[in-house]
């Protein structure tokens, strides 16, 4: 993604991208996997998201 640093986010991402790890199977029966993937990669594309402050709140809805 060009970022200039790797986050708990991008660590989060590629754990959801693994739907046969036991954490994402655990993980998918309590959220809807690729609503939070589309979530969170919008965000990550967002202009906010790379500002030097760094302070981005999630603007969605609960990812239930």
């Amino acid at each position: 993604m060009a970022h200039s640093h790797v986050g708990v986010e991008h660590l989060f991402l590629a754990m959801i991208r693994d739907r046969h790890a036991i954490p994402t199977q655990l993980l998918a029966s309590m959220i809807n996997l690729d609503a939070a993937e589309s979530a969170l990669l919008a965000l990550m594309r967002s202009d906010s998201y790379n500002t030097p402050t760094r302070d981005v709140i999630w603007p969605g809805p609960p990812l239930t």
